[in-house]
């Protein structure tokens, strides 16, 4: 028997869109948990939560031991922080 090579080829499509289709679902979402942070905006989970401990960094939510952050609470961060080069002085 043939393999069905239009479902092998939706199959290696489906597989090589994944990591674009979960960016785009996270982005649609507003509370974001700290790997969801990283995957989306690039910043380490890690770095993340030393901030947090240290009472830096993007304002959360914490609901019991769950810890989730607004979109515009890290974007108003990111745009706070944000540092001009010399250039643009």
């Amino acid at each position: 028997m043939h393999p069905d090579y239009a479902e092998v080829y939706r199959e290696e499509v489906r597989q090589a869109l994944a990591p674009v289709v979960q960016l785009e679902t996270l982005s649609r979402r507003e509370m974001l948990t700290v790997n969801e942070v990283e995957a989306l905006y690039g910043v380490c989970a890690r770095t993340l939560n030393n901030m947090r401990s240290q009472g830096r960094g993007p304002k959360f939510v914490k609901f019991g031991r769950t810890v989730r952050y607004r979109k515009a609470d890290l974007n108003a961060y990111f745009d706070a922080n944000t540092e001009l080069t010399y250039d643009q002085r």
